[in-house]
């Protein structure tokens, strides 16, 4: 089932029949569904998706600890642009 935001002159989100409607990066789009999906089942495929699956459960439990690293690894990015900085000063001061 389809849902309208913001009037009939809005975007929406859903499925209706055949056509899809979403938002990327908040702009409204609609799309039709494929007339038909090849997804064979090979041994190399259900493997790879196997892996991706484990690895997708295991993430779950460093999720208390992601974001403490996301804000270590953005500190050390700051500090090393403010470092680079500091130095093509020095630099062009000769």
């Amino acid at each position: 089932m389809g849902t309208i935001k913001k009037g009939i002159m809005g975007g929406f989100s859903g499925k209706v029949g055949n056509i899809v409607g979403a938002s990327w990066k908040g702009i409204a789009y609609i799309r039709s569904l494929p007339a038909s999906v090849h997804n064979p089942r090979t041994e190399k495929q259900v493997t790879q998706r196997n892996k991706f699956s484990l690895i997708g459960r295991l993430t779950k439990f460093c999720d208390p600890y992601l974001p403490s690293l996301t804000k270590r690894a953005e500190l050390f990015r700051k500090l090393s642009e403010q470092k680079t900085s500091l130095l093509g000063l020095c630099h062009s001061e000769k």
